[in-house]
């Protein structure tokens, strides 16, 4: 989990200092396509191994929280839901559990066009869940997620997003066992899509 951490900072940093033009167009062209009302985002996540057979669906709430014409910054929260089974040391668990928790998100602009942009989002959050998840996990985990993201306008008052993105599930007791004594950490990834429709201007 630490690498992809690593990532997703090393690409704020890179990128958070630059203008809206700095990516071929003025930022106010820009500023229209960052959604300034509440965004609801569903996503739909299948897994990416064998081993940790675990779908997840989840809802974003989220409302943008400071825009500094080249990155967008948001925050709200996340309800999920995740089914499946994960094998370890041979033996297979079902895996069942709700979840809600704070969510954050990064979006920064890469291309736009006259009714459309390109955007590159990074989320992370905090889940809590309503049993110990994955099978012998623990009552929480951090939710990493990555990619890009495409909106375009729908009339004068609508945005329609649609995302491609990779998650990384993690009580982060591996890197971090001293929080908890324990380096125990039954995680999975995924990847899937996310589609959104917001209100806004």
């Amino acid at each position: 989990m630490h690498k992809f951490g690593y990532l997703i900072s090393l690409t704020v940093l890179l990128l958070i200092g630059l203008p809206m033009n700095g990516y071929g167009y003025p930022s106010k062209a820009a500023e229209g396509l960052i959604a300034d009302g509440t965004e609801f985002e569903m996503e739909y996540m299948i897994p990416t191994g064998e081993r940790r057979d675990i779908d997840t669906i989840s809802l974003n709430i989220i409302k943008e929280d400071h825009y500094n014409g080249s990155v967008a910054l948001y925050n709200g929260i996340t309800l999920t839901h995740a089914w499946g089974d994960m094998t370890r040391s041979g033996v297979t668990s079902d895996c069942a559990a709700y979840g809600i928790g704070p969510t954050y998100l990064v979006r920064i602009g890469v291309k736009e066009w006259n009714a459309a942009a390109f955007f590159l989002d990074l989320s992370g959050a905090l889940i809590f869940y309503d049993k110990h998840f994955p099978s012998n996990g623990e009552f929480y985990n951090f939710m990493w997620r990555i990619g890009p993201m495409f909106s375009c306008r729908i009339g004068e008052h609508f945005l329609f997003d649609v995302g491609y993105k990779w998650m990384h599930v993690s009580n982060g007791q591996l890197y971090w066992p001293e929080l908890t004594g324990t380096a125990h950490n039954p995680a999975y990834n995924a990847k899937g899509l996310s589609i959104s429709i917001v209100h806004c201007f």
